[in-house]
């Protein structure tokens, strides 16, 4: 018996035998990447922020830190939509994934790896969208301080401001972005 495409379904079977391991690995690589980045992004732009604040005893001109506060903002913000853009293959190929395990008749009570992915929990932030939003909207907003120290801007009650932007970042993500992303 063969199928719209000329496959019998041994070939089918064979094919998408073929065809799993590669989703699997294209989706590890993709996870494993994120991964590093989140754990590496607010750790290197930390460190380069106390380094920066830390000299502003030894030279009061803070007059650069506009600069770099908005170059750390621009790449951090680049890396976010990338991240974003990794979020959504890693949903596209868990839902072909689970596609196939469902052809393979691979049954539930293995717990398959893709179509039995958990739901995303507690106001849709435990889960790798939410924890990302979480790391990033926190770096941006670090980036952001740092250019307001050049400006002078949180001698006005600037910091205010900035976490009530953090705040509304964060609300934004939980009623809005986040579910379309993971609907996507």
């Amino acid at each position: 018996m063969t199928d719209r495409q000329g496959l019998s379904s041994d070939d089918e079977r064979s094919a998408l035998e073929l065809v799993y391991p590669e989703i699997w690995k294209s989706h590890q690589a993709i996870a494993d990447f994120r991964a590093k980045l989140l754990a590496l992004l607010p750790t290197v732009s930390g460190a380069a922020i106390f380094v920066l604040l830390g000299r502003h005893h030894e030279d009061p001109d803070t007059t650069p830190y506009a600069a770099i506060g908005l170059f750390g903002f621009a790449v951090t913000f680049g890396l976010f939509m990338y991240d974003l853009r990794g979020i959504q293959d890693c949903v596209e190929l868990r839902k072909r994934a689970g596609k196939v395990e469902c052809k393979l008749e691979i049954k539930s009570k293995h717990l398959t790896p893709f179509r039995d992915w958990p739901e995303p929990r507690i106001l849709g932030l435990a889960d790798e969208v939410g924890a990302s939003w979480i790391v990033y909207t926190a770096v941006l907003c670090s980036w952001a301080y740092l250019a307001g120290r050049g400006w002078d801007f949180w001698t006005d009650g600037g910091s205010l401001v900035l976490f009530g932007v953090y705040v509304l970042l964060l609300v934004a993500f939980v009623t809005w972005v986040g579910p379309r992303i993971r609907s996507a």
